[in-house]
């Protein structure tokens, strides 16, 4: 049993009684904490207590068996035939880079491609200067669909002109696959920005693809499950923009800002893809310039804020959208023969005299582009 020493005053006569046995027991354990160590081999850390961030592992976790678990319910539900319609048009101007080496392909083709330019100006636009059809829609679309043609060029050696072949329509399935899980991935992001719980943004996710067209159109090997892409990654560069551009003291954070450059260069990859998706550059734009009055409500910051934040609206935004809208004008006038034609003219067939833009199309873009 231990004694505690009571130190009483100092009788007349006797030294007063000091304890050196615990001064003496305080020094050999600051000596005994300088020794170092023995490297033995084992990790003789704590393990992480309850406070402790997980590993990455452990929070990767959630999104891991997300991304299982819609990996499998595709690729169990993938379709056996081909969809008909539009997705056949990229394809077919594929195999025209990959046998003949162009983008157009030559008058000589139309009766190979039969329905295709039944209707004038339906799926390719017909170039009379140049004598040759292009794809009303975007480069991108086209670039896309190159890398399972591609694919099945290398495993076959030859390509036909309307491809339809069993090992192609497997490739075009895991191709889908693959954009979907990039869609996935970029909805998880965004959802963790609103909400820490792992289940909460599993169910969220989960809700978004399977609970509307996100689904059924993202196996139809069409344009649409590549613009799911353009449209979560633009969504998720948005959100990072707009809680990370300034930080806690009100600094600027050029980190922050760079990704209003990604999602700008997302919605050009989307006008890329459809010119009609034009209809959401307004909407961008009036986030990037009113998100901090609007937050607030406080209209009269908007020419103080935008002034204050003109170097990095320029750089960040002006910029990029400059670079990608005149990369999309100089496509046109190489495919269509004029910057400012968007490949559906001639199918829509204007009356004299009609303008070039009614509001009926305009809406018919605004409803495509948000549906």
């Amino acid at each position: 049993m231990r004694m505690r020493r009571n130190h009483g005053p100092c009788v007349s006569g006797q030294a007063p009684v000091t304890n050196y046995g615990a001064h003496d027991m305080k020094a050999d354990r600051k000596k005994k904490a300088q020794v170092p160590k023995k490297n033995t081999g084992k990790d003789d850390s704590p393990p992480p207590g309850p406070d402790q961030p997980p590993g990455r592992l452990r929070a990767m976790a959630p999104l891991l068996f997300l991304l299982f678990f819609v990996g499998v319910v595709m690729f169990v539900t993938m379709p056996k035939f081909y969809y008909p319609g539009d997705n056949f048009c990229p394809r077919i101007v594929c195999w025209n880079i990959i046998e003949n080496g162009e983008w157009g392909i030559p008058f000589s083709y139309r009766k190979q491609m039969g329905g295709f330019v039944a209707t004038r100006g339906q799926y390719f636009w017909e170039n009379e200067d140049k004598g040759l059809y292009y794809s009303k829609y975007g480069v991108a679309y086209t670039a896309a669909f190159m890398v399972p043609m591609l694919i099945e060029k290398a495993r076959v050696g030859e390509l036909q002109f309307v491809h339809r072949t069993d090992s192609l329509l497997f490739t075009l399935n895991l191709f889908s696959i693959a954009l979907s899980l990039i869609t996935v991935l970029y909805l998880y992001r965004a959802v963790s920005l609103f909400t820490k719980k792992s289940w909460a943004r599993i169910v969220s996710v989960l809700a978004l693809f399977f609970c509307t067209l996100i689904w059924f159109y993202a196996r139809t090997h069409a344009h649409d499950v590549i613009q799911y892409v353009g449209f979560s990654g633009l969504l998720y560069h948005l959100l990072r923009w707009s809680t990370e551009r300034y930080s806690e003291d009100g600094t600027v954070r050029d980190r922050g800002w760079r990704h209003l450059v990604f999602s700008t260069l997302f919605l050009g990859f989307l006008i890329l893809c459809r010119f009609s998706y034009v209809v959401l550059v307004p909407p961008v734009w009036i986030m990037a310039v009113f998100a901090d009055p609007l937050r607030g409500r406080e209209w009269r910051r908007f020419i103080p804020r935008a002034w204050k934040d003109r170097r990095q609206l320029i750089l960040y935004l002006l910029v990029p959208t400059l670079v990608v809208f005149g990369f999309i004008m100089f496509t046109h006038w190489w495919k269509f023969g004029g910057p400012l034609e968007t490949g559906y003219d001639q199918w829509s067939k204007r009356a004299p005299g009609e303008p070039r833009f009614t509001w009926p199309n305009v809406w018919g873009s605004i409803d495509w582009a948000f549906v």
